[in-house]
């Protein structure tokens, strides 16, 4: 159980560390590339490792789901979010952009009730 345990805080350590720096990334190289094409390249790289990750976890069966349309609603969804963010990143300052982001849950919070009723 402990094994488990340090094994996920060093996931999620790794996790916040590769989205950390994917920001000021994707601003330093959106001067000179388009926003599409630094999407196009973050997800060609970003693929095979998921397709890892899924594999030690579930297994490749997962993503044959039976929700396979809702799951790649989601996938759209989910790649509209950072092209735009992305696209956000590019035009304003990486601070601005990223205080933006962080206010995501209270949106959230806010759309929740009138939504959900």
């Amino acid at each position: 159980m402990h094994n488990r345990m340090v094994r996920g805080i060093l996931s999620l350590c790794l996790g916040v560390l590769v989205f950390s720096l994917q920001d000021p990334l994707v601003k330093a190289v959106s001067s000179g590339y388009p926003v599409t094409e630094v999407m196009a390249i973050r997800s060609i790289v970003a693929l095979p490792i998921l397709i890892v990750l899924v594999h030690a976890d579930v297994g490749l069966r997962a993503i044959l789901s039976r929700r396979f349309g809702l799951l790649t609603i989601r996938a759209f969804i989910q790649f509209t979010s950072y092209t735009v963010y992305y696209l956000a990143i590019a035009a304003l300052p990486l601070a601005d952009a990223v205080a933006l982001y962080f206010m995501a849950p209270l949106f959230i919070m806010a759309l929740a009730g009138p939504y959900l009723g």
